[in-house]
């Protein structure tokens, strides 16, 4: 995996300029922050423009507990905002998946959990806080996948090495837009062309990343995209 200063230096390339070190941005000052405030405004932009931009590539499995209703995090694996879950699927025992778990409202999910009090094969969840909660609770071990979205963490100098999950389409697109904030930021005219740019590769990404969702047989996501507000962030 890529950090946010492997991006930065991939612009940094475009535009014919020696790459950052790790150094530079702990210490940063001048052109380094500059760089820093370009990639953020890319990442806000890209969040502001869908809230399902990753479309529930990534993915964990994990397994239930007899007569326990809460799903819990499997220890070791990457952990999952219980809030960004797209899908959870019944894995079958030839790791095929088998059946989705219907989301219901928390209140619903009261409801049912009363009405459905026998223990057997989880049919539908839902989330209080940060808690998953499925119905009925499972009566045996039964496997599942979670298919959740990606939280990137905001734009800083302590996060900027670290790696990150971005998806393929969209590093073309992001590398695009911190170009674009980076020329904005010294005065360069060029950069309305590489914003447009960036916009152009990022619908594209969308669409790519909406097909390969439909090619491993996701059903509809229940987040919605959100129109792009067409003003800079903070500006």
């Amino acid at each position: 995996m890529a950090s946010y200063l492997d991006y930065i230096n991939k612009a940094r390339r475009h535009m014919g300029m020696s790459p950052l070190g790790a150094t530079d941005l702990t210490n940063s000052n001048g052109t380094s922050l500059k760089w820093l405030a370009a990639c953020e405004e890319a990442i806000r932009e890209i969040h502001s423009s869908s809230t399902d931009w990753d479309f529930a590539t990534p993915f964990v499995d994990a397994s239930t507990s007899t007569g326990n209703s809460t799903l819990t995090q499997t220890s070791g694996q990457t952990t999952w905002n219980p809030q960004l879950i797209d899908d959870i699927w019944v894995v079958d025992t030839d790791n095929t998946l088998k059946a989705p778990l219907d989301m219901v409202t928390s209140k619903t999910g009261e409801i049912l959990s009363r009405q459905m009090s026998t223990p057997g094969e989880p049919l539908f969840y839902y989330v209080v806080e940060n808690t998953v909660k499925m119905i009925p609770a499972p009566d045996q071990v039964y496997s599942l996948r979670v298919y959740y979205q990606v939280e990137l963490p905001d734009v800083t100098n302590a996060t900027a090495t670290g790696s990150i999950s971005v998806n393929k389409d969209l590093e073309h697109a992001l590398v695009t837009g911190i170009s674009a904030y980076f020329r904005r930021d010294i005065g360069d005219p060029q950069w309305r062309d590489n914003e447009q740019l960036f916009f152009k590769r990022l619908k594209t990404a969308m669409k790519r990343n909406k097909l390969t969702a439909k090619k491993k047989g996701l059903r509809s996501f229940r987040f919605q995209s959100n129109p792009r507000s067409g003003r800079f962030l903070g500006r």
